[in-house]
């Protein structure tokens, strides 16, 4: 267990564990996670664009959040009480990381003509003193459990999560459909890389889910939920995840990175923010190809 300190000594307490498979089918795993209990930060990207162009723009993004976490650690006798960050400086600071990942990714496509068009999903958790913080781009999902109960705290930037929002398709169909890889947003080639924003106050007990698509086309919300014991180790819970989306089929690498909070702050602000962009690229999608 890992204590998260803020400027008033009053830690988060966050437990967390990771996994990435490559599947059944697949020959190469292109998805790349990252996990900090030290600083409450955690990612989990799924590359696209074929070849070794998936792999490298998933690990690039995640060299960005780990160069991001790097730069923003701070020892605890260092950190001044006047300087901590607002909600919307955090949130800012946030898309500022994706809007990096973004073009660091860009620079390796044009460096690499062979992976040109290289992409990934980028989804980011940061639990501090202040609250949850969630970022997303593409369809890498973040998830919240919480008293027996599972929300979805994203939404994904896709072909068939318009037409589910036009009602054209259920969940189910979601995850079956031929066109689930159809991206609206993601990183890297032709894209301008807009993120949503999510923040909210967690609460001591909470077990926040990231995982790429691998792991969440194979079950619903409730499958999910009955798959996770927030009570239980993490490690052991994404070991169960990823072998039952082996198990359904391993269609995809399956990746998944689980964070319990054992102790919330008691300093954070009532409330939850959402703040999502329109889609730029809603009518030009991008798939997504392994």
């Amino acid at each position: 267990m890992t204590d998260v300190p803020t400027a008033q000594g009053d830690s988060v307490k966050i437990i967390s564990a990771g996994k990435s498979d490559v599947g059944r089918v697949r020959s190469e795993n292109q998805d790349s996670w990252f996990a900090s209990d030290d600083s409450g930060l955690y990612a989990v990207a799924d590359g696209m664009g074929g070849l070794s162009g998936g792999r490298q723009a998933s690990e690039t993004a995640i060299e960005c959040v780990r160069a991001w976490e790097e730069g923003n650690r701070k020892p605890k006798d260092d950190r001044d009480p006047a300087a901590e960050p607002s909600i919307p400086g955090i949130i800012g600071s946030l898309k500022r990381l994706v809007a990096t990942a973004n073009h660091e990714i860009k620079q390796v496509s044009v460096s690499d003509s062979a992976d040109a068009q290289m992409g990934t999903t980028l989804v980011i958790l940061l639990l501090n003193e202040s609250g949850y913080f969630v970022e997303n781009v593409g369809d890498s999902r973040a998830y919240l459990i919480r008293q027996g109960s599972i929300q979805r705290l994203t939404r994904d930037h896709s072909l068939v999560q318009i037409m589910a929002d036009e009602g054209l398709v259920d969940d189910a169909a979601m995850r079956d459909h031929p066109k689930r890889n159809i991206l609206t947003r993601h990183l890297g080639h032709g894209s301008d890389a807009v993120s949503d924003s999510f923040y909210g106050v967690a609460q001591t007990g909470d077990v926040f889910l990231l995982a790429s698509d691998g792991i969440t086309m194979h079950f619903s919300d409730q499958e999910l939920l009955d798959l996770i014991d927030s009570a239980a180790d993490p490690a052991a819970c994404v070991e169960r995840l990823v072998h039952a989306a082996n198990e359904a089929g391993g269609e995809d690498n399956a990746t998944a990175a689980l964070v319990r909070v054992c102790k919330a702050s008691e300093r954070q602000i009532a409330g939850m923010t959402v703040v999502r962009a329109e889609d730029p690229e809603a009518g030009r999608g991008k798939e997504k190809r392994t």
